[in-house]
């Protein structure tokens, strides 16, 4: 039951976000929105496949 609790769909990532979103500065949120887009490109280039990303190049 914990394990379901803790699953979050991509609606309720970006909900959560929003609401973090809020309570920042304008300077606090560009700096979050650049770490986070940091650490998702870093990352998922590690997480896809070759073979993924080739068809998504060909796309």
């Amino acid at each position: 039951m914990q394990e379901a609790k803790q699953a979050n769909t991509a609606k309720d990532v970006n909900q959560q976000l929003v609401t973090i979103s809020q309570q920042m500065s304008a300077q606090d949120l560009m700096l979050f929105m650049t770490d986070i887009e940091t650490l998702l490109n870093k990352h998922s280039i590690k997480a896809i496949s070759t073979h993924h990303l080739a068809a998504l190049m060909l796309l």
